[in-house]
């Protein structure tokens, strides 16, 4: 009987929400006086599942802050990357510039050197040619003077034959005498 009386009381009781009330629970056949500018009234079950949801929303902020924080961190290396990226094309950019114009420079040495080397060759042909004629003549020279040498030896040997002819000629009159 007891608890009769405790939920007839209950049920007779009014309760007061406040401005300064956050929440309130109430049993059924309680009355409420809201005194705040509004207020809503839900099931245990619905704030059992409302409270779930707003702790799934919490959990997805929270992830949701870290993908922040990691994209954040993420998009200042990709800027530092296309920083980078932008000095090494200025530099490639730059080097390119350069060769080109050091490639130029090799070119126009090597073009000057060619024609020298053209030059210098068609001077060496010319005087390979001389020194070939000078040779094919020094041949002749030596040819004849070789012929001079054996008719000079031949002139020589056949007066010593004389001179040996004349001298046995002369020594066989003079050993007949």
């Amino acid at each position: 009987m007891f608890m009769l009386c405790t939920l007839q009381l209950r049920a007779g009781q009014v309760l007061e929400f406040d401005r300064d009330d956050h929440r309130l629970k109430v049993y059924h056949g309680q009355i409420v006086k809201i005194k705040a500018d509004s207020a809503y009234v839900i099931s245990t079950e619905r704030a059992t599942l409302l409270n779930q949801k707003l702790q799934e929303l919490q959990a997805a902020h929270a992830a949701n802050q870290q993908l922040l924080q990691v994209h954040r961190e993420l998009h200042d290396k990709v800027r530092a990357i296309e920083r980078l990226t932008t000095q090494l094309l200025h530099k490639i950019q730059q080097d390119k510039r350069i060769i080109d114009i050091n490639m130029k420079q090799i070119i126009d040495a090597l073009d000057h050197s060619i024609a020298v080397l053209k030059s210098t060759n068609a001077q060496l042909q010319s005087n390979n040619e001389a020194l070939n004629r000078q040779l094919q003549e020094m041949e002749q020279t030596v040819k004849h003077l070789k012929k001079q040498i054996r008719r000079i030896w031949w002139k020589s040997t056949a007066d010593k034959i004389v001179v040996a002819l004349a001298a046995f000629g002369t020594g066989f009159v003079i050993g007949g005498l």
